[in-house]
């Protein structure tokens, strides 16, 4: 003889899940506000090129010699640890071949891991072009993108997570960041 079970939750338990799943989802929509506004700065230092980054990130830079440079921007970790690993390289046509091929090849490269890499092109209002690639998936660089004017520099940069996290998880801080990414493509250019 088969029992028939009935399952009985009483009016406040009932109430409390609600209030729970109430909380939850109010969290995780109020979860953007931890992240701080942003505020823009300009980067000029002793650099042959200047822009805007977000004041809540740190910036240093170092002369691989006198036609490199590699600069980081390294955010906090209100904002998971946010690292964009730059290089400026002063070029000549031959040059800008083989660093446009290389920005290529290094996001390609995560084709195997990548849920999906969208490639962007655009002109900026100075005639410069940008090439920007957003991958999704847990992918080591979730966007890169490249400034330059064809015969005289090439400005790219890597977006990765210091903390170890997994991309695919921090759409969000993605998303933030984006704005910092065209902040910085909008103001960069040669002093």
């Amino acid at each position: 003889m088969k029992k028939k079970v009935r399952i009985r939750i009483k009016r406040y338990s009932l109430v409390v899940i609600m209030v729970a799943l109430y909380s939850a989802l109010c969290f995780m929509s109020c979860d953007n506000e931890r992240l701080p506004q942003a505020s823009y700065v300009r980067v000029n230092d002793s650099l042959p090129f200047s822009f805007e980054m977000s004041d809540r990130a740190s910036f240093n830079y170092y002369y691989r010699d006198s036609n490199t440079v590699f600069c980081n921007i390294v955010y906090p970790a209100a904002i998971e640890y946010a690292h964009f690993y730059c290089t400026y390289h002063k070029i000549d046509s031959a040059r800008f071949r083989s660093l446009s091929e290389d920005t290529y090849k290094l996001a390609y490269s995560h084709a195997i891991v990548a849920d999906s890499i969208t490639e962007f092109s655009f002109a900026r209002n100075d005639g410069t072009g940008v090439v920007m690639f957003r991958l999704s998936g847990n992918v080591a660089t979730p966007v890169q993108f490249a400034v330059t004017d064809s015969t005289n520099y090439f400005f790219n940069a890597s977006l990765y997570f210091d903390n170890g996290a997994k991309c695919d998880t921090l759409t969000e801080v993605i998303s933030y960041l984006q704005k910092d990414i065209d902040r910085l493509i909008e103001t960069f250019e040669l002093k």
